[in-house]
């Protein structure tokens, strides 16, 4: 089918006939499958009932058996289409969790690495400190600290 813009000017479709005709272009295989086999339903309704409904309604309208299978083949094809929108939101959704994880352990790493680099100084410090503090003992008793070591002993509760 040729679109309205593909056609002469003197057949376009004008006002809200151009609107029915887009809408008349738009129809999707399964619409266009309904209508050329004569059935009345409206695709959304047929995938949308539940069950027990779709059923009732099949059995309670005159429809060929060829129209039957065409129903339950628009309601397969719009159910797992539904189906397959549910899980690529699932995942989306996942993947935004994740990356949200993600982000929460690079800061936690980040946190851990500032803290180390920051103890790491402390350490080095206060290593410095006795380092100080051993040499001025060992000069004090006039001993010579290549020589000479001391053992810091550590007292608890005083």
């Amino acid at each position: 089918a040729s679109l309205p813009r593909d056609l002469p000017a003197t057949k376009r479709v004008q006002g809200s006939q151009a609107c029915n005709a887009e809408r008349v272009l738009r129809l999707g295989k399964d619409e266009k499958l309904a209508k050329e086999a004569g059935i009345q339903f409206n695709v959304k309704t047929l995938v949308g009932l539940p069950m027990d409904e779709f059923n009732d309604l099949l059995s309670k309208n005159d429809l060929s058996e060829e129209q039957l299978n065409i129903c339950r083949d628009i309601r397969r094809r719009g159910k797992n289409k539904v189906a397959a929108q549910n899980c690529r939101q699932r995942k989306i959704e996942q993947v935004e969790e994740l990356q949200g994880k993600l982000g929460k352990a690079m800061a936690r790493r980040d946190r851990v690495r500032y803290e180390h680099q920051r103890l790491l100084s402390v350490y080095a410090a206060e290593a410095d400190k006795l380092k100080t503090l051993t040499d001025l003992v060992l000069s004090h008793h006039s001993k010579d600290n290549n020589t000479w070591s001391l053992q810091p002993v550590i007292k608890y509760g005083i």
